[in-house]
């Protein structure tokens, strides 16, 4: 399966210590961005309740969820303490202009629904994509 690599803008957008909430093609994603400048992406819903992970508490490593207190590591998107599944986290970098790079699997789709149109955009950001069969 190929995968896409979304341009989320500036990290700058993101204050230390907090999470957004982001759409990369049709899938939201979190991404975190914590007191010591590293960067995480993880799916944005508690799955204990469906909390909103992007309105938790993030610190050294982990998010707590704001609903019921369910604490995730970031990076493993592990449950630490709770019986949850983990959540789930995507690949996420910085370039070197400083803008959040997160890749995901490109989900199949249909013959009559594929454009050639190579960059997507998102809002007012450019969001590239590799060539169709990557």
């Amino acid at each position: 399966m190929s995968t896409v690599t979304y341009n989320l803008g500036p990290v700058a957008c993101i204050p230390l210590g907090e999470g957004r909430l982001f759409e990369t093609g049709n899938t939201l994603i979190a991404i975190f961005r914590a007191r010591d400048g590293r960067i995480y992406a993880t799916e944005p819903w508690c799955p204990h309740k469906g909390g909103p992970l992007t309105d938790g508490i993030v610190a050294a490593g982990k998010v707590v969820c704001p609903l019921h207190g369910y604490t995730f590591e970031l990076a493993s998107g592990k449950p630490v303490h709770n019986e949850c599944r983990a959540i789930r986290t995507y690949p996420v970098r910085l370039n070197d202009d400083d803008e959040v790079l997160v890749t995901m699997r490109r989900k199949p789709v249909p013959a009559e629904e594929v454009e050639d149109e190579r960059i997507m955009t998102h809002g007012s950001e450019r969001l590239e994509d590799g060539p169709a069969d990557a």
